[in-house]
């Protein structure tokens, strides 16, 4: 300690009357500007919190007080972990009337994955650490509880079968137009009506599935390497039949270009193939009849080696590195490994996300949490992903 004409100093010389580096406990009671009150601290005056201004996407940090400028764009704001925070509390304004906030972390707010400060209004909220998840104690209006989807990330092609809004269909069911959800209007199209699929007919955890019986759809989606280098693929799928040869999506022209055949018959037997672009990368070899729902995900890099990789159900990956390969086509086959309906499809599609990226482990990992709850798969999950328990 240091006693000085200023003041007295605890491990710090003082530039106060009091003044401590370091943690300080006071085990009865603490009076600020006055000596009443009859709480453990107790301020007679104002009270001052460390203000953050931001203009672009941020985790927050030690600043109570978190003022949002959302007049360019929309911006994220990731929580701290609520168990190493316990008790903190965030005052968070929206400044600007313009886009949306959107407040979320790694555990859940009020049991919900995110909050939301709305475009057209300048809300706010207060939350406050427990020390497992955070819990909203005000909210003004314009906020409101959201539940996380792909429409936070910049999709590429999406499909949707769930949406009955993006199916068109004729009076038999006949589906000629998947369409597509990115923005990108790469709907998924058939004008052959004996190759249409249909809707309506299946359905898995009580939503709509496209039904597959040797039939596909084709978008002008360029999935070729020269055309787009990386690519990640998520699909909830199941075939029906347990032997010969079955696409789920490809651009193949012969060149082994990318592509997903299920039942691939080869040398070693039946197995389920991902196209690396010279030639096929087997993925769960042993499964010579498998007609259960499934999760894909498939990631192809062209910027790391071996940093291609597919797996089932949120598993790890099978890795592997693609080879160049041919131009293929310019347009891709949905439920057939060529736009031409070779080796179509026999079971059903539920939902496919195509993202021109490698994604971020994050954002993969919340794709398949999204996907496996919605569609009944969450128990397909291994124990250790993160979303296993509930969805992102």
């Amino acid at each position: 300690m240091t006693l000085n004409s200023t003041g007295l100093g605890i491990g710090v010389f003082p530039s106060s009357n009091l003044h401590v580096k370091g943690n300080s406990i006071v085990s009865q009671q603490l009076f600020v500007g006055g000596n009443s009150g009859s709480s453990n601290v107790n301020v007679n005056g104002t009270i001052g919190f460390g203000v953050q201004t931001v203009s672009s996407n941020a985790i927050l940090g030690d600043s109570s007080v978190i003022l949002v400028d959302s007049s360019s764009d929309n911006i994220t704001l990731t929580l701290p972990y609520a168990g190493n925070v316990n008790g903190r509390m965030y005052f968070i304004k929206k400044n600007h009337a313009s886009n949306h906030v959107l407040i979320g972390g790694d555990n859940l707010i009020d049991n919900s994955c995110y909050y939301r400060l709305n475009s057209g209004n300048t809300g706010g909220i207060t939350l406050c650490s427990n020390g497992e998840q955070w819990y909203v104690m005000a909210i003004t209006t314009g906020g409101q509880s959201v539940t996380w989807t792909p429409e936070f990330l910049a999709t590429s092609l999406w499909l949707d079968a769930s949406d009955n809004t993006t199916i068109l269909a004729g009076i038999s069911d006949n589906v000629y137009q998947w369409q597509d959800k990115s923005g990108n209007d790469l709907h998924a199209e058939q004008s052959t009506a004996a190759l249409q699929p249909t809707t309506g007919s299946r359905a898995l955890n009580g939503l709509n599935v496209l039904n597959f019986s040797a039939q596909s759809l084709a978008t002008s989606f360029n999935i070729n390497r020269p055309n787009t280098p990386d690519l990640s693929v998520f699909a909830v799928f199941a075939q029906d039949m347990t032997t010969g040869n079955f696409g789920l999506f490809g651009a193949d022209d012969g060149g082994w270009d990318r592509l997903v055949l299920l039942n691939f018959d080869s040398n070693t037997g039946a197995e389920w193939g991902v196209s690396n672009g010279g030639g096929t990368v087997a993925f769960e070899a042993t499964r010579t009849s498998d007609t259960a729902d499934h999760l894909l995900t498939i990631i192809w890099s062209s910027g790391v080696i071996n940093g291609s990789g597919v797996s089932l159900d949120g598993a790890t990956s099978t890795v592997f590195t693609e080879s160049v390969g041919s131009a293929g086509f310019t347009t891709t086959g949905i439920g057939s490994i060529r736009p031409t309906s070779q080796y179509p499809l026999d079971g059903y599609i539920a939902e496919m996300i195509f993202i021109t990226s490698v994604v971020a482990t994050e954002d993969r990992q919340k794709i398949e949490g999204y996907l496996a709850h919605k569609w009944g798969l969450q128990a397909n999950l291994p124990a250790e992903h993160p979303y296993k328990n509930h969805a992102p």
